[in-house]
């Protein structure tokens, strides 16, 4: 009698790297949303690896990651120039699709230079929103999102096959 062992591997992933991200608006030319899921942690703004919004009380950042994940713990990184201070009382919603966001967690006061929201039981969804309660009345500005979440070999799949046909093509 033969047997197969089969081994699923089950890494933690930041989902957002690279996905579409959407803001109402963008206070400079090259502060557009997607600065926030390129990898780009740098919080010097004269870098430009961050993105802003315009001054208003309902400033928001979202990403769709594409597809629904078991969202385990979010990262979000502050500049940290003369703008630290405007990354305050910061709210993390969550939800399947845009109009099904519900509010996961809130962080009080001043972010420093990171902060992660835990998310304790995990939190399925395919959307992840930032913003800040609604009497904060500033710009919003995030260097980076990073969206934790389980993955197992059926999330390389399409990266595994991309490269092979490259490869393949080459020839």
């Amino acid at each position: 009698m033969s047997s197969i062992l089969i081994t699923w591997i089950i890494i933690n992933k930041n989902v957002a790297l690279g996905k579409t991200a959407y803001q109402p608006d963008s206070l400079f030319e090259f502060s557009y949303a997607k600065k926030a899921v390129d990898g780009n942690t740098n919080p010097d703004m004269n870098y430009m690896s961050c993105t802003y919004t315009k001054q208003k009380t309902n400033a928001w950042w979202d990403v769709d990651l594409g597809k629904i994940f078991t969202i385990q713990r979010v990262k979000i990184f502050n500049g940290m120039d003369s703008t630290t201070h405007r990354l305050r009382d910061v709210e993390l919603y969550i939800g399947n699709s845009r109009s099904s966001y519900a509010l996961k967690q809130f962080q009080s006061g001043h972010v420093g230079s990171s902060y992660t929201f835990h998310l304790s039981p995990e939190v399925e969804g395919r959307w992840v929103k930032i913003t800040r309660k609604t009497d904060v009345d500033d710009f919003l500005q995030l260097c980076e999102v990073q969206v934790f979440a389980e993955v197992g070999p059926d999330y390389f799949k399409g990266e595994c096959v991309s490269k092979v046909r490259r490869v393949s093509h080459a020839r």
